[in-house]
């Protein structure tokens, strides 16, 4: 009795181990992914303030003031309404996608459906799966609120746009533009910070692959000197100098 029971306390052990070491794979893989997101956001941010033009977001943001400038000089509220009902449907499909993963994330975590056969290094911790869908349905939350305020300023600003006040520099026309150009970014990188989430579900080790990969596809797409040919940059040589970016961007506030 006394070795059948010494034989049960040591396999009770040595799954408490595991269990341990299962969870502490899981902790290191999203703290490595939460730091390499925002790490690399953080870099964006600093060539941001640095040279607003060395990123498409600041490029976009001076496009979006001249925009606004030419629609209210020229009043042409048509082509301006068509602009933002084609920015709207775009952000109204988004909050269908991100209500579409939440509904389906719920879905999983009532079912019987279990993955363990995928888990690679992952705890199989039922406690811990519950984390991590709520974390999930969080970020994608989150990501549906965004794009839900998007379409908010974006509406008014349709409404801006059927008017014309003359003398004034539509101050407040662009401040509404970008301020929902803003939650749509933001909206955006929320979306796309639930998918490696998403796959965390599954195991660590795909949660750290697909961050990885993320990474690599957002500085591919926020890089602004990627989507310039050789003739744009002869047409528009001072956005490729930096101290010229900064001056001429300095004017437009």
């Amino acid at each position: 009795y006394a070795a059948t029971k010494s034989d049960g306390t040591d396999e009770l052990q040595t799954t408490t181990v595991n269990m341990e070491h299962s969870i502490f794979y899981d902790i290191v893989a999203i703290c490595l992914s939460v730091s390499l997101y925002l790490g690399y956001h953080l870099s964006i941010w600093l060539r941001y303030r640095r040279a607003k033009f060395s990123v498409l977001v600041g490029q976009y943001e001076w496009y979006i003031r001249r925009w606004v400038e030419g629609i209210m000089e020229e009043q042409n509220s048509d082509f301006a309404l068509s602009v933002i009902g084609n920015t709207v449907t775009g952000s109204s499909l988004m909050c269908s996608s991100s209500m579409l993963v939440v509904a389906l994330l719920c879905n999983i975590s009532t079912s019987s459906v279990s993955f363990e056969d995928v888990k690679i290094l992952g705890s199989h911790s039922e406690q811990l799966t519950d984390v991590k869908i709520f974390i999930t349905l969080t970020m994608f939350l989150f990501a549906f609120l965004n794009h839900a305020i998007h379409i908010r300023f974006t509406a008014i600003c349709g409404v801006f746009f059927s008017f014309k006040e003359e003398g004034s520099d539509f101050h407040y026309e662009k401040r509404h533009l970008l301020k929902a150009n803003l939650h749509y970014e933001i909206g955006q990188r929320s979306f796309y910070a639930a998918l490696p989430l998403f796959m965390w579900r599954f195991d660590p080790v795909f949660l750290v692959i697909s961050t990885v990969a993320l990474v690599v596809c957002l500085n591919d797409l926020d890089d602004h000197y990627r989507f310039q040919d050789h003739h744009f940059r002869e047409e528009l040589p001072a956005i490729h100098e930096k101290p010229s970016d900064e001056q001429r961007f300095a004017k437009l506030e």
